[in-house]
């Protein structure tokens, strides 16, 4: 038997090659997402955030400013007190020409939040454009504090309403004419809100790799790594699927790999149902869940900016004004007739009933006069005259004979 011997740097420069070939086919694939890290914001509102939008627990409006900057600002209400009582927590300081009510549950001057906004559909290359449908988008929504400090909060729009945890297909796998669902959904963020102090981002992102009837699930985590353009892969045991190393989302970067490595590990499958998701009308979005805020009614209609303020002002000044109706009393109504007509002429005039009276009466003063009697006698002489000069004696309310009951 012949044993061939193989020296270790073989084996290591062999395996570079094969991790080098890897890395080339995958950056090959992704290499379109190079400049996903750079975005550019401004301050113009798209038309599809345009109006009042009402979530649970909020409204929100972008507002646009005319000043030397042009800028825009995002005016937050929100619903507290169990939404008895609306608070303009946030609004540009020109909103103050309608009064604001201050109160114990408000501060004493609004939130300043500038808004900017990026497009996404058309600033990252990997993204299938969605600038042609009008009634869907993708942006990433910049806000900017009083303190200098931002956050970036990805959103979508599919029909007037907004989401904040969604997916947008990669355009670089080949789609399927009979699965209109098949390709890789890259996730674009979870935030908190679009909030008047700054939201939380999470720290994990999932994205999906849909197949038939079967769903991928691929984690992905932040890292403080430079973005990298390459992909990564993963095996089902028959086919390899490429996704992207790498999102930049939120300002932030994330991946689904361990250091230098392409190799995706632990992909969880199951099946997929899409009546659980919300698609645009070109397949390009995907929501999950509830939406986050609607457009309200009437708001997004071409009116002037003065007349949407307003607008906006009029839904704090309508829902303080209501009042809570009164609560259900504990015990229920009932019919019952008392009879206090009668009960009245029963004492008046009555002779049983006023010599009881006299005699209560004369029990009270007596046990008072005893009372005062019991105290002057346990004081010294020198208090005892100066009890008998005042005519009044202060008697502690618990040991009045008059607030004793009668037995």
């Amino acid at each position: 038997m012949k044993i061939f011997k193989i020296s270790v740097f073989f084996l290591t420069a062999l395996y570079n090659l094969h991790c080098f070939a890897a890395d080339r086919q995958s950056g090959e694939r992704f290499s379109d997402t190079a400049h996903a890290v750079q975005k550019e914001f401004t301050p113009q509102i798209p038309a599809l955030l345009s109006g009042i939008w009402e979530g649970k627990d909020r409204f929100v409006y972008f507002a646009s400013i005319e000043d030397s900057k042009n800028s825009s600002y995002a005016a937050v209400i929100l619903k507290t007190l169990y939404g008895w009582y609306y608070d303009r927590a946030a609004e540009p300081e020109k909103f103050s020409e309608n009064k604001r009510d201050l109160n114990s549950v408000t501060a004493l001057d609004a939130e300043s939040v500038l808004a900017e906004f990026s497009d996404t559909g058309r600033a990252e290359a990997e993204f299938r454009t969605v600038s042609e449908d009008k009634n869907s988008g993708v942006w990433e929504v910049r806000l900017t504090y009083a303190d200098r400090s931002f956050a970036d909060v990805p959103v979508a729009v599919i029909d007037g309403k907004l989401y904040l945890n969604f997916w947008i297909r990669d355009k670089s796998v080949n789609l399927s004419e009979d699965n209109l669902f098949y390709g890789y959904w890259k996730g674009a963020g979870r935030a908190s809100g679009i909030t008047a102090s700054e939201p939380f981002i999470s720290r994990e992102l999932t994205s999906f790799y849909i197949v038939d009837d079967s769903v991928y699930h691929i984690r992905y985590w932040q890292t403080d790594m430079e973005y990298s353009p390459l992909a990564a892969s993963f095996s089902d045991g028959e086919k390899t699927f490429y996704v992207a190393k790498h999102i930049a989302s939120a300002s932030k970067i994330y991946t689904c790999v361990s250091g230098r490595s392409v190799r995706i590990r632990n992909v969880e499958r199951s099946p997929f149902d899409v009546s659980s998701y919300t698609f645009d009308s070109s397949y390009s979005i995907c929501a999950l869940g509830e939406p986050y805020m609607a457009l309200r009614k009437g708001s997004s209609e071409a009116v002037s900016e003065i007349e949407m303020t307003n607008a906006y002002a009029e839904l704090a000044v309508s829902a303080n004004s209501r009042r809570k109706p009164d609560p259900p009393p504990l015990f229920p109504p009932s019919d019952l007739n008392w009879h206090w007509d009668d009960i009245f002429r029963l004492e008046k005039d009555n002779p049983l009933i006023k010599s009881f009276r006299e005699r209560q009466k004369r029990f009270l003063t007596e046990r008072q006069k005893l009372f005062l009697r019991e105290r002057t006698s346990s004081k010294t002489p020198a208090a005892e005259n100066s009890a008998s000069e005042n005519s009044a004696v202060t008697i502690p309310a618990s040991e009045n004979p008059i607030n004793t009951p009668i037995e």
